[in-house]
């Protein structure tokens, strides 16, 4: 005798009233089933899709409101000259001496206002150019006197 037939003649068994309750039964528990078996995980599914969608979105404008990053510069020992004398005389300095030194560096002597001399002095970082040293003498007036050497390359 195989499962199935013992299911039949069970079910032969069973009163009219209990036959029907079961039908009943059957009827409400297999769209509950599908509902909780095959639906509901997929509308979880796209509440998280959204969820991890705004969560990208906020990401996205977070990153759109970084600073962009600008490229390093880079200077050559032949620029250096050209670009020392430029933005000096941009940023108000007067050079007094300039002494070239073999490997790209120079040992300059200036004076100014001395926010004109630290405004200068961050032109040349930007720049790509790199300050070995620095010697600063500063008057009680504001005016410095400086002496540095200043190397091609960041």
């Amino acid at each position: 005798m195989n499962p199935l037939s013992s299911l039949q003649n069970r079910w032969r068994q069973l009163p009219a009233r209990e036959r029907r309750a079961l039908l009943l039964l059957g009827l409400f528990l297999g769209p509950v089933l599908a509902w909780m078996l095959l639906l509901q995980p997929q509308r979880q599914a796209l509440h998280q899709a959204e969820q991890d969608y705004q969560q990208a979105l906020a990401l996205q404008a977070d990153l759109a409101r970084l600073p962009a990053a600008r490229p390093q510069a880079t200077l050559t020992a032949e620029a250096l000259p050209g670009l020392l004398a430029r933005t000096s005389a941009e940023a108000r300095l007067n050079i007094e001496r300039m002494d070239h030194e073999g490997a790209g560096r120079i040992n300059l002597g200036l004076e100014g206002a001395l926010d004109d001399l630290i405004g200068w002095l961050r032109q040349l970082q930007q720049a790509g150019a790199r300050v070995a040293s620095l010697g600063l003498e500063v008057s009680p007036d504001g005016q410095a006197r400086a002496r540095l050497q200043v190397e091609a390359g960041a």
